[in-house]
């Protein structure tokens, strides 16, 4: 009713308040979901006002929630940059792992020539590569297992979160696909330092041992020597002689572009978040959608539709 269908005319606040309208309605959608992911365009009115909304009643119902979220464009302005760094603040303060993508990094994983759309395209298509792959690891079996344990004990270790995949064929598919991982320049953080890593080997046949040794090396040489490590894989026969690599690291500083405007050095990396309410009297949205038992699937939580900021589109409840 607030905005009357429209949006928020890059006002967070008033983004904020008609997510406060349906405050309850939130609450339902995360209460019975174990992890969920809230996709937004930071810089915007709906997604910098109502995302951290969203992250906060999955705090409360106490669902894990990854935020995966795009910072403007340079040639957005300044005043879109505050708007944007001040609600990832404040996004970072409430869920267990933080996925930032600099927008400006879409011409480093593209052409120089490929048009906006094809740029937004390959941007969307490997975040979705990413998500798919990681819900794989919980819902598909494999020869090696992971399941949601693994997961939430990943995405517990909270901070700024790296998430990639890479695929390869041929005699150093291996190698080749696990640098594709490691050396990813889409997302605003590395792997680098990480404390807690899960990843999942897949191929259509039963990889080489030397295969899985080189994977597993590599990914342990480039995080932190402490970092906690949970492996798996799995053969898919629809792979063909492709071997694929899917990775997610936490505990990973986030580090923010040369030209931000607001001083970074006064920003802390939270520590990790308790999946269960911080305060014993439940959110004004939990009192009003009453207890719910949480069962094992994964959510997503869109704030907004693309904009200039480049919300990605092929995320949905």
């Amino acid at each position: 009713d607030l905005t009357r269908g429209l949006g928020a005319g890059a006002q967070a606040e008033l983004g904020k308040q008609a997510a406060e309208e349906s405050l309850s309605e939130i609450y339902d959608v995360v209460k019975d979901a174990d992890l969920i992911f809230i996709t937004a365009g930071m810089g915007g009115g709906t997604g910098s006002g109502a995302a951290p909304l969203v992250a906060e009643a999955a705090r409360d119902a106490g669902t894990l929630a990854v935020g995966v979220v795009t910072m403007p464009f340079k040639h957005e302005g300044i005043k879109r940059r505050r708007t944007a760094e001040s609600a990832l603040q404040l996004l970072q303060e409430q869920v267990d792992a933080l996925i930032v993508v600099e927008n400006d990094r879409l011409t480093e994983i593209s052409d120089k020539k490929a048009s906006a759309v094809e740029c937004f395209r390959i941007a969307d298509q490997m975040l979705m590569q990413g998500v798919l792959g990681i819900s794989d690891m919980i819902t598909v079996p494999g020869e090696i297992n992971l399941d949601f344990a693994d997961i939430r004990s990943v995405i517990q270790h909270g901070g700024g979160a790296f998430m990639a995949i890479g695929m390869a064929q041929g005699e150093n598919r291996a190698e080749e696909a696990v640098q594709a991982v490691i050396q990813s320049t889409l997302l605003n953080t590395t792997i680098d330092g990480a404390t807690a890593v899960v990843y999942n080997v897949k191929s259509k046949d039963s990889p080489q041992m030397k295969e899985l040794e080189d994977i597993g090396d590599a990914i342990a040489t480039a995080v932190a020597p402490s970092a906690e490590i949970f492996s798996g894989w799995a053969m898919d026969p629809d792979m063909d002689d492709h071997l694929q690599v899917t990775l997610l690291a936490t505990g990973i500083p986030i580090p923010l572009e040369p030209a931000t405007v607001v001083d970074s050095r006064e920003r802390q990396v939270p520590s990790p978040r308790r999946t269960q309410p911080l305060h014993p009297t439940k959110s004004a949205a939990a009192k009003a959608a009453g207890d719910g038992n949480p069962v094992e699937r994964i959510q997503t939580v869109r704030t907004s539709q693309r904009t200039s900021s480049g919300l990605p589109r092929f995320l949905s409840n």
